[in-house]
């Protein structure tokens, strides 16, 4: 197949991205709704009937695994291929990032990484065991990190055709493939903190001692996933809290918040009382020099004497008038 093929006249093949198997995933534009979507092809004999339907079956599954940290299916079907056979294809939203292959190759990431990074992929795949349906595939390799968060790849068609155990059908010990799923998952948390699947992690630490479950010789001794993934939570969420000068008090805080204001309220009280005090100084001595002239009461003060001879400056007044 060559870029710019077009399947079922509406998916044009732009460039091939990867290969597992007899599967191959390409970049593809839906021409229909104008977006990137990612296109797995599995071509297949008509002879292998068994194969067509484990395929379908696989992408049913995956179809139904509606989960925020799992790859989102949204088309399936089979076309005629070039030599006569059938073309099986199933289209999936198209991710940005790494792999977190890729990004453990750079160096471990810190316990908060860790934590939160692993915790997104054990929901994911407790939820995938809540349908009854098993990876079989779990690795680095499998787990893509986005801007929006961890997805979860490696189920649908391109596990089935890699692998001759039909997901999920009744031939499958799920029991045994979900205790698998958690070995695998194990070797995932103790290579982001050892740098290796088989590194023995430190024990003494709480993500260590979860590696040790999961990869514990027991099956029947190996956490459910949906258990792996509340505790990881819960110490993703511990990590992701940056500790204060209040840390583990609970009151302490709050009270210093308080104290705060009140403090706040003080400066800017007395601020303003400063203010006042100098704006009345003026008023108090002018206050004080009128009670020291007038004891009993305001007077008004004389007028100058007038010189002898000198004209009157005022309006003439009547010498019987009152002074």
């Amino acid at each position: 197949m060559d870029p710019g093929f077009r399947l079922e006249d509406r998916y044009r093949m732009e460039r091939r991205v990867g290969r597992r198997g007899p599967a191959q995933v390409w970049l593809a534009h839906d021409e229909l709704l104008a977006r990137p979507v990612a296109v797995t092809l599995v071509g297949v004999r008509r002879s292998q009937r068994d194969l067509r339907r484990r395929l379908r079956d696989a992408a049913r599954a995956a179809a139904a695994l509606a989960h925020p940290n799992i790859v989102t299916t949204y088309d399936y079907g089979e076309a005629e291929s070039s030599d006569g056979d059938a073309l099986t294809y199933v289209v999936t939203e198209f991710l940005t990032g790494e792999s977190l292959a890729a990004r453990l190759s750079r160096g471990l990431p810190g316990a908060q990484e860790a934590a939160r990074v692993c915790a997104q992929v054990a929901d994911a795949l407790a939820a995938v065991h809540a349908c009854g349906v098993v990876h079989g595939d779990l690795r680095a390799a499998q787990v893509f990190l986005t801007p929006d968060g961890v997805k979860l790849l490696g189920l649908g068609v391109t596990g089935a055709a890699g692998d001759d155990r039909e997901p999920g059908g009744p031939e499958a010990d799920e029991a045994a493939g979900r205790a698998a799923d958690v070995l695998a998952f194990g070797g995932i948390l103790a290579e982001c903190l050892t740098g290796r699947a088989d590194g023995p992690p430190d024990e003494a630490d709480g993500l260590g001692a979860l590696a040790a479950r999961c990869r514990a010789a027991d099956p029947d001794g190996r956490p459910p996933a949906a258990e792996v993934a509340r505790v990881l939570s819960a110490r993703a969420a511990e990590t992701a809290v940056l500790p204060g000068p209040a840390a583990g008090t609970g009151e302490r805080a709050p009270v210093r918040r308080r104290l705060s204001r009140a403090r706040r309220a003080a400066v800017l009280g007395g601020a303003v009382a400063a203010l006042l005090a100098l704006a009345l100084v003026p008023l108090a001595v002018i206050l004080s020099a009128l009670h020291d002239s007038a004891p009993g009461g305001l007077a008004l003060p004389a007028p100058p004497p007038r010189s002898a001879g000198a004209p009157p400056t005022g309006p003439a007044q009547d010498p019987q008038a009152p002074s």
